[in-house]
């Protein structure tokens, strides 16, 4: 899968991670849970990571300069210069919750593309809930707490997208907010095309801009079902009938 690849971190980015962790003692013991070596591209900055973790095990706080340089000079690794270098240069940086932002995106889908890549033969309501936990991979690292009258008060919602469905909606509480993560779990040929094409056509006619991805369908067999849906129609109608040749024709060529 390709997911994996567009949330890689990146060497550049990598700089920021290892700048913040070494000048924000506090951020690394706060998501340590999910900066993990693997994340690292850069041999160095794993290398930096791996040692940074072990020290934190053993003593529970973050190792100064001084006693990081030294568990660098006393290990294994084939470049210690260049990674004593990066202690040595390191400069405070500004932009702790972008980088903090980025690193709980990637734990989020690591995760999810694990769940999806062990998703074969499980139930649906396993597999949902693992989608549905690894959706939600370091949130507990950045929950805020409220007192009891904020608790009490009516919830503040991100932007709601309404479904086509009425009875989904009052489920949802209004529809699906922005930001959302929702999975269509059926048996092959159980309608999950026609499901989000429907929801697709619901939300551009609300206005909204719709971008469909898709590993399996073709553009041209999206299309031809998105049209079924605007003009309430099958394809052989669409194909034969000069009435619904006309109203395409209204519909999509400007005049």
């Amino acid at each position: 899968m390709e997911i994996e690849k567009a949330y890689e971190l990146g060497p550049e980015f990598e700089e920021q991670v290892i700048a913040v962790i070494l000048t924000d003692p506090t951020f690394f013991l706060r998501f340590q849970p999910i900066i993990t070596p693997e994340a690292f591209l850069v041999e160095n900055h794993r290398c930096l990571v791996m040692e940074i973790s072990e020290y934190v095990s053993e003593y529970k706080i973050i190792p100064g300069p001084d006693a990081l340089v030294d568990k660098i000079r006393r290990s294994l690794w084939r470049d210690k210069g260049g990674i004593i270098e990066i202690i040595r240069s390191v400069l405070p940086i500004d932009d702790v919750e972008y980088v903090r932002d980025r690193i709980l995106n990637w734990a989020k889908w690591q995760s999810i593309d694990k769940a999806l890549g062990d998703s074969e033969g499980k139930d649906p309501k396993e597999f949902s809930a693992e989608i549905t936990k690894a959706s939600r991979i370091g949130d507990d690292l950045i929950m805020t707490h409220t007192n009891l009258e904020k608790d009490l008060g009516q919830e503040i919602r991100a932007e709601i997208i309404e479904t086509p469905w009425k009875w989904l909606n009052r489920q949802l509480n209004g529809g699906p907010e922005i930001g959302d993560l929702g999975v269509i779990l059926t048996v092959i040929n159980g309608g999950k095309t026609t499901a989000l094409v429907n929801i697709a056509h619901h939300a551009i006619s609300q206005g909204k801009f719709v971008v469909y991805f898709t590993f399996e369908d073709g553009e041209r067999k999206i299309k031809r079902r998105l049209l079924q849906v605007i003009t309430n129609s099958t394809i052989e109608e669409m194909m034969k009938s000069p009435t619904y040749i006309k109203r395409l024709h209204s519909m999509f060529l400007c005049k």
